[in-house]
């Protein structure tokens, strides 16, 4: 029943990401020393309420830290969420996203473990969590010009099964992420 199933596609344009992985094998993820920007736009579509569409500056930092590898610093900026439908705009204030959340990332590029500050709010948290998890993604790179790939990962909703296909672009490599959540009930969305 299409009701109880939801599907979520994240259009990964992974520049920083993926750049100098030409074959299968090669990891590039994110360096020492390089500040990764990017403008964040998301819509979120929820049965029965309005769509909310959400835009921010995203910042990964690599860092070092004593036992800890590929340990990332995600920092928002300039967070506005807004509903066409009623006109209403919400702008988070600096104060609100002010503390950093830490991240470390596998070689495929998968994110392992999440640290946040138990100072931040719940849903500025929750904000925070659902970005890392857009740009988590198991990276395949192929050398052929389009492929396809399918691999069980976990975020903290818990398991399930991503779709993954890639195609090189003039600008890189597009790699498109889906998954659809059977029990929606259980992945608690």
């Amino acid at each position: 029943m299409r009701d109880r199933n939801k599907t979520v596609m994240f259009w990964l344009v992974l520049f920083g990401l993926t750049l100098g992985c030409g074959v299968a094998g090669q990891h590039a993820t994110f360096k020492l020393g390089y500040t990764y920007n990017y403008v964040f736009t998301a819509d979120t579509y929820m049965m029965g309420m309005d769509n909310i569409t959400t835009e921010m500056q995203v910042i990964f930092t690599p860092v070092t830290s004593p036992g800890v590898e590929n340990l990332v610093k995600l920092v928002l900026n300039d967070v506005t969420q807004y509903s066409k439908l009623h006109d209403v705009t919400q702008k988070l204030t600096s104060d609100q996203i002010r503390y950093p959340l830490y991240f470390t990332v596998n070689g495929h590029g998968t994110v392992d473990s999440v640290y946040t500050n138990k100072q931040d709010q719940e849903d500025v948290v929750t904000l925070k969590k659902s970005v890392v998890a857009a740009f988590s993604h198991h990276r395949q790179v192929s050398d052929e010009s389009s492929w396809s790939y399918s691999v069980k990962e976990g975020d903290h909703m818990g398991p399930s099964t991503h779709h993954y296909t890639g195609q090189r672009s003039g600008d890189g490599i597009v790699l498109k992420r889906k998954h659809t959540s059977q029990e929606d009930v259980w992945r608690k969305h």
